[in-house]
């Protein structure tokens, strides 16, 4: 609970860094006084709040997630902010302007020691968002070639592992290719996609060639090119071809 009656107090980073470390995350909430207890205090520019809270949630490595609205105490406007949990590959959530994370206790914020940030550190998994369906691509959006050649290439060189599964939809789904329902996944797209920019328009590569010497030191990179899909055309001149990889899916 914060008073908020003469704008946004400077405790309120700590807050939020500690409540997005919190498992399920919390809720702050603008126009209540605790040293009164919990009355309302007058909020004279409730939009002005919402805007800095808004604001002040980008100062944070990994940003804030923030659900901001409005309601009434005692007749009076408050603002609630629900703050949602830092995804737990990102932990823990700091202040970017001093590098400080902090952990909500039974009376207050208190700053992580070097061995609690450690904990976090080490409990970090790798970010799975690519295994996620695209709901609007079908099988038939995949790279019919490239498939092919990832389907033999890992049975070639993984025949007891993920080569040893004959169908050939089995083995995309376990290699998260697509999903149980046949949908290609963030990751199929990318990496077997006919053109992955139908669903996700900004995802590109863009390649140039330089000299290995820097010389001349003000010179601009050659050659450049923008490769748009795992079948990429033929690169001009000075850059050797890229061909299709097998690679793990995640």
């Amino acid at each position: 609970m914060k008073s908020a009656a003469g704008g946004l107090s400077q405790s309120l980073a700590s807050t939020l860094s500690a409540l997005a470390n919190l498992p399920g995350g919390g809720m702050v909430v603008l126009g209540l006084d605790e040293r009164t207890g919990f009355r309302t205090s007058p909020l004279t520019d409730p939009q002005a709040l919402k805007q800095g809270l808004a604001l002040k949630a980008r100062s944070f490595t990994p940003p804030v997630r923030l659900t901001i609205s409005d309601a009434e105490a005692d007749g009076h406007p408050v603002v609630v902010a629900q703050v949602h949990e830092c995804d737990p590959s990102a932990k823990p959530c700091r202040i970017a302007a001093s590098g400080a994370s902090y952990l909500h206790g039974y009376d207050g914020d208190f700053q992580l020691s070097p061995l609690e940030e450690q904990a976090f550190l080490a409990a970090r998994s790798a970010p799975r968002f690519d295994r996620s369906p695209v709901t609007d691509a079908t099988i038939d959006d995949l790279d019919r070639e490239l498939t092919a050649e990832f389907l033999s290439s890992v049975r070639d060189h993984d025949p007891h592992g993920l080569g040893r599964f004959t169908e050939d939809s089995e083995l995309l789904c376990r290699a998260e290719a697509v999903s149980p329902g046949s949908t290609p996944t963030v990751a199929g797209l990318l990496t077997l996609g006919i053109r992955p920019q139908q669903f996700f328009p900004r995802f590109v590569i863009q390649a140039s060639a330089e000299r290995e010497d820097g010389y001349p030191p003000s010179s601009r990179a050659r050659n450049q090119t923008t490769i748009r899909s795992p079948a990429c055309s033929t690169p001009p001149l000075g850059l050797s071809a890229i061909s299709p990889t097998t690679v793990p899916i995640h």
